[in-house]
């Protein structure tokens, strides 16, 4: 999978087909997340990062060294991201939601993939495993997922996200005070370690 393919599946095969005003949820993965504009990045080259000034009318030094370019390229940068995808959809009405990195637990689609590759495990163990096999045994595995299913797994996925945010108002850090360390010139923690391993020299081993 890459962008280009997704994006044109995206298009072609999922827009097209969902109800109005539909809430589309994707995790981070880098093909789900082109940019509408790339932003410019200190890896690029000079010439790139000159190339985006002059595309965006802003002035620089003509013989100015990369880092004097890159600052006046980053002083520039959009504040905020925008992404491909959820511009493409406003218009259609519809929105994209993007989970926190590392938070596949909050999207139904991770179980209902799950149980589809456990069907298509069973049931491919009885063919060869061509091409046209797989294909056939993909659509039917795809076919036996119900509307049911889809349901039960998006409920759980919403217990498993109020727990969540049931947790993370408990360990709100505005309800957590500091831990403050003080140290003086009386303290003797010194004194202590050297007698802990005068001590350790001595027995040659820690109790």
């Amino acid at each position: 999978m890459n962008r280009k393919n997704f994006e044109n599946w995206f298009k072609t095969q999922l827009v097209p087909n969902l109800p109005p005003k539909s809430f589309i949820i994707m995790d981070n993965a880098s093909y789900h997340s082109g940019l509408l504009e790339e932003i410019p990045r200190k890896s690029w080259t000079n010439q790139r990062l000159t190339e985006w000034l002059k595309k965006k009318n802003i002035g620089f030094p003509e013989k100015a060294m990369k880092d004097k370019i890159w600052s006046i390229a980053r002083r520039n940068c959009p504040s905020e991201k925008k992404y491909f995808l959820n511009e493409y959809v406003k218009p259609l009405g519809h929105k994209n939601l993007r989970l926190p990195p590392y938070h596949c637990q909050f999207n139904a689609i991770e179980m209902v993939w799950s149980e589809c590759k456990r069907k298509y495990d069973q049931y491919i163990s009885n063919f060869k495993g061509s091409p046209s096999e797989v294909l056939t045994t993909w659509e039917r595995v795809i076919s036996e997922i119900s509307i049911d299913h889809w349901q039960e797994y998006v409920f759980h996925t919403e217990k498993v996200i109020e727990k969540a945010w049931e947790a993370i108002q408990v360990c709100d850090a505005y309800d957590i005070l500091p831990l403050v360390i003080t140290t003086d010139e009386d303290d003797d923690d010194e004194d202590n370690i050297s007698d802990f391993s005068s001590d350790s020299d001595n027995t040659g081993e820690i109790d």
